[in-house]
This record gives C-alpha cells, structure tokens and sequence, in this order.
C-alpha cells in the first residue's frame, strides 16, 4: 500500500507529465486542500488518483462518466490515522 510510505508517493509524482499535473483540477473540480486539511494520506490518495488520470490521457482514453464505485465511507474521525485497515503513514 503506497500511501502509507513516501517514498514511493514521490516516484508516483515525479513519474506524471508536466502536461497532466493539472487533471485533477481540470476533470474533477478538485480545488485543493486548505491548509488544515493537509495530511499526508489524503494528499497521496489525491497524487494516486491524478497518476491514474494522467494514465488514461497518456493513452487517449476518456474518463468514464459512469462505471462501478464502491461504497464511500464515512470521513475517519482522525484523518491522520485514516480509516480502519489503512496502513500507518511513514
């Protein structure tokens, strides 16, 4: 599980095009974080989900406007720690 650890976060980064940076904000609306909403786990969870669109327009694939999703969860009462099974942050 990636997100629990930096270091390969950071590959995953490094490895999006300059081009694709901005996916999340342009396909999604995703507007940020404020700055006590900063946490490590939802910061990579957001890099996780910008390599993967940046995976789909590498290959010219639209984003689906509908597909299967599984049941959100409830936000964790410590978002640090995340939600129950998730792997403690190094």
């Amino acid at each position: 599980q990636f997100i629990a650890e930096r270091p390969p976060s950071v590959a995953l980064t490094r490895s999006i095009a300059r081009e694709h940076k901005q996916l999340l904000k342009q396909q999604l609306g995703f507007g940020g974080y404020r700055i006590g909403e900063l946490y490590p786990r939802r910061t990579r969870r957001a890099t996780a989900v910008n390599w993967l669109l940046a995976h789909l327009a590498e290959r010219g694939e639209p984003l689906a406007e509908q597909g299967p999703l599984p049941p959100l969860l409830d936000q964790p009462a410590d978002p640090v720690a995340g939600h129950p099974g998730d792997l403690p942050i190094s």
